[in-house]
């Protein structure tokens, strides 16, 4: 063999091992920065959970304030409603002389097609008191038939309690005829 296939031999030799051996440094490199990647992945999470675990801490002292907040103004409100009682007791009781000591039976339709619910009414100046089994299935609005001949008044809900509602009438009304209609007989 001559000297000159001898260096040519050598040349493609050489240029079979550089890619070779840049291909192991880029691996190599490759590898490295995989493990910087992992490293970097690692400390946000890391960095993540101690983020949540503040905002969670956070939010539940941020929760507890609201919470104590809250009962503080329900009690400041309740304590003010109480101081309140006195004053509604007064109201009521002047409020009392002015009803009419007039009770009698009628009938409430709610217009629905069912059958008209018995109750028992008290007049008042300003409207009508009524006692009626559950007061809360009655509509804001409603018909109140009274007596035999099934006059009716059209009338609207103003107040609801346990056993009794309060309404107004959405036509004007004749007192001294309703009244003189209705009341008890003499003894």
């Amino acid at each position: 063999m001559s000297l000159v296939q001898t260096i040519r031999k050598q040349i493609k030799q050489d240029l079979r091992k550089k890619p070779i051996m840049e291909e192991r440094e880029q691996l190599k490199q490759a590898f490295e920065d995989r493990e910087q990647l992992k490293q970097a992945y690692i400390e946000e999470r890391e960095q993540l959970k101690l983020d949540f675990i503040e905002l969670h801490q956070w939010l539940t002292q941020t929760f507890i304030e609201q919470r104590q907040n809250l009962r503080q103004a329900l009690c400041q409100q309740y304590q003010s409603l109480r101081a309140m009682l006195p004053f509604k007791q007064a109201v009521i009781e002047e409020r009392q002389p002015q009803r009419e000591s007039v009770e009698f039976t009628a009938w409430i339709d709610i217009g629905n097609r069912t059958a008209p619910r018995k109750c028992t009414v008290s007049v008042a100046e300003d409207g009508t008191r009524i006692r009626v089994p559950d007061p809360a299935e009655l509509p804001r609005e409603f018909y109140l038939v009274l007596g035999a001949d099934g006059k009716k008044r059209h009338c609207q809900l103003l107040w609801r309690s346990d056993e009794e509602v309060g309404i107004s009438y959405l036509e004007p009304q004749d007192f001294g005829r309703v009244a003189t209609f209705f009341q008890k007989p003499a003894s």
